[in-house]
């Protein structure tokens, strides 16, 4: 049987977009931004298209840089 890996949906997929959608705004290369989270360009380039998504701390961090909350990150409206 292959290696079959579950498609990244709900709010990981989000916060990919997210992701892919800052870094072409700001034009901040994948290895500055892998860099806050201690990670690599690879790591941050399978964020942006879809095949990994943050961990739980590295969204933490992520709320953080963008001074955000979670309801705020992912959409979800009160």
């Amino acid at each position: 049987m292959g290696n079959k890996t579950k498609p990244i949906e709900g709010y990981k997929l989000i916060i990919c977009k997210k992701v892919d959608e800052y870094l072409k705004k700001t034009g901040i290369s994948n290895k500055e931004f892998g860099a806050l989270f201690g990670v690599g360009e690879s790591n941050v380039r399978s964020w942006r298209t879809c095949h990994t998504s943050l961990d739980i701390n590295q969204v933490a961090i992520l709320m953080k840089l963008w001074n955000v909350t979670f309801e705020e990150l992912v959409d979800i409206k009160k």
